[in-house]
Protein backbone atom coordinates (compact mmCIF):
# COMPACT_ATOMS: atom_id res chain seq x y z
CA UNK A 1 0.00 0.00 0.00
CA UNK A 2 1.29 3.65 -1.32
CA UNK A 3 -0.39 6.52 -0.04
CA UNK A 4 -0.74 10.07 -1.19
CA UNK A 5 -1.89 13.31 0.16
CA UNK A 6 -4.23 15.64 -1.92
CA UNK A 7 -4.51 19.09 -0.54
CA UNK A 8 -6.94 20.55 -2.79
CA UNK A 9 -8.05 23.85 -0.81
CA UNK A 10 -7.64 25.97 2.21
CA UNK A 11 -11.05 26.99 2.07
CA UNK A 12 -13.22 25.97 4.94
CA UNK A 13 -16.75 26.42 6.55
CA UNK A 14 -15.26 26.15 10.49
CA UNK A 15 -12.82 28.82 12.46
CA UNK A 16 -10.87 26.51 14.55
CA UNK A 17 -8.28 28.67 16.43
CA UNK A 18 -5.07 26.74 16.10
CA UNK A 19 -6.10 25.57 11.81
CA UNK A 20 -2.54 24.64 10.35
CA UNK A 21 -3.82 26.81 7.28
CA UNK A 22 -3.14 30.56 7.56
CA UNK A 23 -5.59 33.22 8.48
CA UNK A 24 -4.25 34.80 4.54
CA UNK A 25 -4.57 31.48 2.89
CA UNK A 26 -8.62 31.36 4.58
CA UNK A 27 -9.27 34.71 3.23
CA UNK A 28 -8.22 33.98 -0.05
CA UNK A 29 -9.78 30.60 -0.43
CA UNK A 30 -7.11 28.69 -2.10
CA UNK A 31 -8.47 26.46 -4.62
CA UNK A 32 -5.99 24.11 -6.55
CA UNK A 33 -7.66 24.12 -9.89
CA UNK A 34 -9.80 20.80 -11.23
CA UNK A 35 -7.18 20.23 -13.94
CA UNK A 36 -3.81 20.91 -12.07
CA UNK A 37 -5.17 18.13 -9.18
CA UNK A 38 -6.27 15.55 -12.38
CA UNK A 39 -2.57 15.92 -13.45
CA UNK A 40 -1.50 15.08 -9.75
CA UNK A 41 -3.82 12.07 -9.75
CA UNK A 42 -2.10 10.91 -12.94
CA UNK A 43 1.56 10.95 -11.46
CA UNK A 44 0.18 9.22 -8.56
CA UNK A 45 -0.80 6.04 -10.46
CA UNK A 46 2.06 6.24 -12.52
CA UNK A 47 4.37 6.62 -9.33
CA UNK A 48 2.32 3.17 -8.15
CA UNK A 49 -0.10 5.06 -5.67
CA UNK A 50 -3.44 2.65 -4.23
CA UNK A 51 -4.32 5.00 -1.63
CA UNK A 52 -5.15 8.60 -1.80
CA UNK A 53 -5.93 10.97 1.60
CA UNK A 54 -7.86 14.43 0.23
CA UNK A 55 -7.77 17.20 2.40
CA UNK A 56 -8.44 21.36 2.54
CA UNK A 57 -8.90 23.09 4.69
CA UNK A 58 -12.15 21.54 4.09
CA UNK A 59 -11.98 19.68 1.06
CA UNK A 60 -16.22 19.12 0.47
CA UNK A 61 -15.82 23.21 -0.47
CA UNK A 62 -13.74 22.87 -3.31
CA UNK A 63 -16.35 23.36 -6.00
CA UNK A 64 -15.20 20.05 -7.93
CA UNK A 65 -14.89 17.98 -5.18
CA UNK A 66 -17.30 15.29 -6.17
CA UNK A 67 -15.18 15.41 -9.46
CA UNK A 68 -12.03 15.16 -7.66
CA UNK A 69 -13.17 11.90 -5.46
CA UNK A 70 -14.93 10.36 -8.68
CA UNK A 71 -11.97 10.50 -11.01
CA UNK A 72 -9.60 9.01 -8.39
CA UNK A 73 -11.96 6.26 -7.86
CA UNK A 74 -12.27 5.65 -11.36
CA UNK A 75 -8.53 5.80 -11.21
CA UNK A 76 -8.67 2.31 -9.32
CA UNK A 77 -7.50 4.41 -6.14
CA UNK A 78 -9.16 3.88 -2.29
CA UNK A 79 -9.90 7.51 -1.44
CA UNK A 80 -9.87 8.93 1.85
CA UNK A 81 -11.22 12.20 2.84
CA UNK A 82 -10.34 14.59 6.15
CA UNK A 83 -13.27 16.14 6.64
CA UNK A 84 -15.48 18.06 9.08
CA UNK A 85 -18.47 16.24 8.18
CA UNK A 86 -20.86 19.04 8.15
CA UNK A 87 -21.67 19.32 4.26
CA UNK A 88 -22.38 15.65 4.40
CA UNK A 89 -25.78 16.75 6.31
CA UNK A 90 -26.77 18.68 3.07
CA UNK A 91 -29.61 16.30 1.54
CA UNK A 92 -28.69 17.63 -1.58
CA UNK A 93 -25.13 17.32 -1.52
CA UNK A 94 -25.61 13.79 -0.24
CA UNK A 95 -27.70 12.67 -3.45
CA UNK A 96 -25.38 13.80 -5.75
CA UNK A 97 -22.49 12.42 -3.69
CA UNK A 98 -24.69 8.86 -4.09
CA UNK A 99 -25.27 9.40 -7.57
CA UNK A 100 -21.66 9.90 -8.87
CA UNK A 101 -19.39 8.01 -6.48
CA UNK A 102 -19.19 4.15 -5.14
CA UNK A 103 -20.11 5.58 -1.18
CA UNK A 104 -18.96 2.29 -0.07
CA UNK A 105 -15.68 2.77 -1.39
CA UNK A 106 -15.13 6.05 0.41
CA UNK A 107 -13.74 6.94 3.30
CA UNK A 108 -14.32 9.63 5.85
CA UNK A 109 -12.02 10.60 8.82
CA UNK A 110 -13.56 13.45 11.09
CA UNK A 111 -12.31 14.97 14.51
CA UNK A 112 -14.84 15.52 17.26
CA UNK A 113 -13.62 18.20 19.53
CA UNK A 114 -15.67 16.48 22.74
CA UNK A 115 -18.72 14.41 23.14
CA UNK A 116 -20.36 17.76 24.17
CA UNK A 117 -21.93 19.90 21.65
CA UNK A 118 -21.00 23.16 23.16
CA UNK A 119 -17.43 22.80 24.00
CA UNK A 120 -16.99 21.33 20.12
CA UNK A 121 -18.30 24.76 18.88
CA UNK A 122 -16.54 26.47 21.47
CA UNK A 123 -13.38 24.38 19.92
CA UNK A 124 -14.29 25.80 16.29
CA UNK A 125 -16.03 28.75 16.62
CA UNK A 126 -18.96 27.46 14.46
CA UNK A 127 -22.35 27.46 15.95
CA UNK A 128 -24.46 23.98 14.84
CA UNK A 129 -21.43 22.43 13.58
CA UNK A 130 -21.31 19.73 15.91
CA UNK A 131 -24.81 18.53 15.27
CA UNK A 132 -24.19 19.04 11.38
CA UNK A 133 -21.52 16.76 11.56
CA UNK A 134 -22.88 14.10 13.52
CA UNK A 135 -25.79 14.03 10.68
CA UNK A 136 -23.36 14.13 8.07
CA UNK A 137 -21.42 11.47 9.67
CA UNK A 138 -25.01 9.49 10.24
CA UNK A 139 -25.81 10.13 6.67
CA UNK A 140 -22.96 8.75 5.44
CA UNK A 141 -22.62 5.13 7.51
CA UNK A 142 -25.83 4.89 5.66
CA UNK A 143 -24.85 5.03 2.50
CA UNK A 144 -22.31 2.55 3.61
CA UNK A 145 -19.46 4.63 3.79
CA UNK A 146 -16.73 3.86 6.43
CA UNK A 147 -16.60 6.78 8.99
CA UNK A 148 -13.82 7.36 11.06
CA UNK A 149 -13.86 9.26 14.04
CA UNK A 150 -10.94 10.99 15.99
CA UNK A 151 -11.62 12.36 19.68
CA UNK A 152 -9.32 15.38 19.88
CA UNK A 153 -8.48 15.95 23.38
Amino acid sequence: MKNAYLAICCYCNEHCSYCPCSKQEKDDKLITPLFDLKTAIDQFAIEGVTDITISGGEPTLHPDFIDIVDYSQRCGFQVTVLSNGERFSNADFLTKLQERLNMRQLRIITTLHSESATSHEQANGTPGSFQRSVDGLRNLCNYGSKVIVKHCI
